[in-house]
């Protein structure tokens, strides 16, 4: 009966307990050292139990069932012992309390129950084959966001909204830029051909121009304020009020009645569309996250957060694994945690702080998991810290230990372990929110590639409209080197910068109206050809018109 190892010899130091051979445990008897915490081990609190807590009957859990399987399966009985301080085991002035206690003062055989496996443990006791594996975690009451009425605004960060804002800024006047210098564009097209066109009406604009009574850019002069409002024809339709309009239309998904024709301006507009594109997609996806995850949260993304802050308190239970890894852990700021952490005596207290107070409870995961099982506004705080053993506790040279590792593997490799993890550790309630952070708003650092991106646009936006100009140079059958043609283009390019962007177009009957004169009462007291040249001035000279030609 039972599983038999083939006969081994033992080598360790004398002890009483190993003064003879062991093939297996069959007729022998085994005192376990124990404590009770769910789910590993429930006490039982019927009347039956009350005075017999030593009898494996009291008990029940994951631990307790694993106990029961070796014992069946090795054929041996056994019964348990607590320590007086109900504790797992810790070293305090080079003395150890707790279950380790136990086992080193010969009380028991065995820890009956997985704890965790670390380097100070293993140097007092041994241990068996792992049984399961562990992290460090820790969890935290969530709160509900305070009501905001400017929520909208939440999903960027202040500076991502001021670089959106410059960007449109800057976009609009590039737009309008390109639509003046671009030879595909209205604005450009028709104010080239102004400038080169030999026709008499031309001729006249010309002249004008020199004179300063007019602007090129005037197509049509007008001796009716009415006429000329209704007037419809107007090249600059780019300008920087209507690419405004068309700039902050793609925001929310419309079109402009202005658009550019060139292809350097219809790049620019498609480069904008994509860069609102991806804005909207962002901003549509965080405000979503945050009004349907933002109903629990906290302000802590990780535990090495705690000593920075002032609004949680946390702690750890004293004597626990959790407490040794954090002050032995290679970085400092793990260890200021434990330093500056509360120390806790038992895993009700932690509980209870949990519950009633801002307070930050740092533990094994899996105790955390299964403690707050039915609560949905609990958050676990991410440690990146790294898993560790979980195994049964023997003594040093303990003859028993590789009958249990065996059997452990069996156990492992037919899955027992792992039906009995799901069993005893199953959440209860699905809930439905998710990991701490994952609404935050958007940085710069997060959206810079973006503004890189539309750099690189607007330079290939430009080089489009270089080619423009090639082209159309290209296109000139005028019968001159192509140098020629080149400079005659630039000349008039500067000439209209410096006469025609930076005044104001104003026919002469606006300029009327704003000094004040009724020039139609002047007029209707003279005759036609009188009132034509009052109105359009003289007309020019021979020599004038050939000088505008030459131009």
């Amino acid at each position: 009966r039972g599983f038999v190892l083939p006969k081994y010899n033992y080598c360790g130091p004398y002890n009483p307990l190993h003064n003879q051979l062991v093939y297996d445990e069959n007729g022998r008897h085994i005192v376990m050292t124990i404590v009770a915490e769910p789910p590993l081990a429930f006490k039982n609190t019927s009347s039956h139990c009350k005075n017999r807590l030593s009898d494996p009957k009291c008990w029940y859990g994951f631990s307790a069932e694993i106990n029961n399987m070796l014992a069946r399966d090795l054929n041996f009985t056994f019964e348990y012992i607590e320590p007086p301080d109900q504790k797992y085991g810790g070293k305090h002035s080079g003395e150890w309390n707790g279950m380790i206690k136990d086992i080193l003062d010969g009380k028991a055989d065995m820890i009956g129950t997985p704890i965790a496996v670390n380097i100070e443990r293993s140097s007092a006791i041994e241990f068996s084959f792992p049984v399961t594996e562990d992290t460090a975690g820790s969890i935290v009451r969530g709160t509900t966001g305070e009501h905001n009425y400017y929520f909208f605004l939440n999903t960027f960060k202040f500076g991502v909204w001021l670089l959106i804002l410059g960007i449109m800024f800057l976009m609009t006047l590039l737009m309008s830029l390109l639509n003046k210098l671009s030879p595909f564009e209205k604005y450009g097209s028709t104010m080239y051909a102004m400038q080169i066109c030999p026709c008499k009406t031309c001729e006249r604009k010309r002249y004008r121009k020199r004179q300063g009574l007019s602007q090129t850019l005037q197509e049509m002069e007008f001796d009716c304020k009415v006429k000329e409002k209704q007037h419809s024809n107007y090249i600059d339709d780019l300008c920087m009020y209507n690419s405004l309009w068309t700039i902050a239309a793609g925001f929310v998904g419309q079109g402009s009645e202005y658009s550019p024709k060139s292809p350097s301006g219809r790049f620019m507009l498609w480069a904008w569309w994509f860069f609102v594109l991806i804005i909207v997609s962002m901003y549509t996806a965080n405000l979503t996250a945050f009004l349907t995850l933002k109903r629990v949260g906290v302000d802590i993304k990780h535990i090495t957060e705690l000593p920075k802050q002032t609004k949680y308190r946390w702690g750890v239970i004293k004597d626990r694994n959790i407490e040794t890894r954090l002050l032995n852990h290679v970085d400092p700021a793990f260890r200021e945690v434990a330093l500056k952490g509360e120390k806790l005596e038992t895993l009700e207290q932690a509980i209870n702080l949990v519950k009633t107070e801002n307070f930050v409870f740092i533990d094994e995961k899996s105790v955390l998991d299964y403690n707050f099982r039915e609560e949905c506004n609990y958050i676990l705080i991410d440690s990146n810290m790294e898993s560790n053993e979980w195994a049964y506790g023997l003594p040093v040279y303990s003859p028993y230990t590789n009958i249990i590792n065996t059997m452990l593997l069996k156990y492992k490799e037919t899955e027992v372990i792992f039906e009995n993890i799901n069993k005893w550790y199953k959440k209860t309630l699905d809930c439905e929110t998710t990991s701490v952070g994952s609404d935050s708003p958007f940085d710069i650092e997060s959206l810079i590639g973006l503004f890189y991106l539309m750099g690189m646009f607007i330079g290939a936006a430009f080089v489009i409209l270089l080619l423009e100009m090639l082209y159309a140079l290209s296109t000139d059958r005028r019968q001159i080197p192509f140098y020629r043609k080149l400079m005659k283009r630039l000349k008039l390019k500067k000439d209209e910068i410096t006469t025609e962007w930076w005044k104001r177009r104003q026919s002469i009957a606006v300029e009327s109206f704003t000094n004040g004169n009724d020039d139609s009462t002047v007029l209707e007291n003279k005759s036609p050809h009188d009132q034509r040249k009052e109105f359009y001035g003289p007309p020019p000279t021979i020599a004038e018109i050939n000088e505008s030609s030459n131009d």
